[in-house]
C-alpha cells in the first residue's frame, strides 16, 4: 500500500515537472519572441520618430519652370523693369560716362567722373548673379534679357572689379560667374562668342549715355 501511494506521489511529481517543462517550452517558443518583437517595434518607431524630429526632410527646391515646361520669367521681369526705370537709368548714364572716360584715358586713376553710377550698375548685376547662383533664375532667361548689357559692362569693368576686390573679395563676386554662365548660353545658341570690338563697345556706351535724353 505504501508502495502504491509512493508510486502515485512520484507520478504526480513527474506530471508537475513535465507540465512545467512543457509550459516553459511554450513560453520560450511563443511568448518571449512576441514580447521581443513588440519591444523591437516600439524601439524602431521611437527611433524613427526621433530621426524625423532631428532630421526633417529638406523642402523641395522651387522649380525653374512652370507647368508648361517654360522657364519662369517672374524674377527676370522684375529685374528688367528695375533696369529700365528712371533711377537705374540715371545710374546707367553715369556708369557709361565713367567707363567711356576710363577707356579714353586708359587708366582708372586718371578718371575724374564719379564711379557711383558704375557701383550701382555693377551692384545690380551682382544681385542678379546671386539669384542665378542660388537657383532663383536660370542663366538661359538672364541671357534672353541681359546678355548684351552684362557682356558690355563686364568687359569694361574687369579692372575696376579687380581693384575693388583687392579691398574686399566679396565686392561684385557674383558678376564673373554670371558672365561665364550667360556666355556659355551664348555659345550654345550662336555657336561662337564674339568679344566686343572697340567700335561696338563705344557704340554701346554712347547708347547708354543717350538714355539721359529719353523722356
Amino acid at each position: 500500500m505504501k508502495n502504491a501511494k509512493y508510486s502515485f506521489f512520484l507520478c504526480v511529481i513527474a506530471g508537475i515537472v513535465i507540465g512545467g517543462v512543457a509550459m516553459r517550452a511554450l513560453f520560450e517558443t511563443f511568448v518571449i519572441p512576441a514580447k521581443d518583437a513588440t519591444i523591437q517595434n516600439l524601439q524602431t518607431k521611437h527611433e524613427n520618430a526621433a530621426d524625423a524630429v532631428r532630421f526633417p526632410p529638406p523642402a523641395p527646391a522651387k522649380p525653374l519652370t512652370n507647368d508648361a515646361g517654360e522657364f519662369d520669367t517672374t524674377i527676370a521681369k522684375y529685374y528688367d523693369e528695375k533696369f529700365n526705370k528712371r533711377p537705374m537709368i540715371k545710374w546707367r548714364v553715369l556708369a557709361a560716362t565713367a567707363l567711356k572716360e576710363c577707356y579714353q584715358k586708359g587708366n582708372w586713376d586718371l578718371a575724374t567722373n564719379s564711379t557711383d553710377g558704375l557701383d550701382q550698375v555693377l551692384g545690380f548685376f551682382d544681385d542678379l548673379g546671386y539669384d542665378e547662383q542660388h537657383g532663383r533664375i536660370s542663366a538661359d532667361v538672364i541671357h534672353q534679357y541681359f546678355y548684351d548689357d552684362i557682356a558690355a559692362y563686364y568687359q569694361g569693368s574687369v579692372e575696376y572689379i579687380s581693384d575693388a576686390q583687392k579691398e574686399d573679395a566679396t565686392y561684385f563676386e557674383n558678376i564673373k560667374p554670371l558672365f561665364n554662365d550667360v556666355t556659355k548660353i551664348e555659345m550654345q545658341k550662336a555657336g561662337v562668342v564674339m568679344c566686343l570690338t572697340d567700335k561696338d563697345y563705344l557704340e554701346y556706351l554712347r547708347s547708354e549715355i543717350d538714355l539721359k535724353n529719353d523722356k
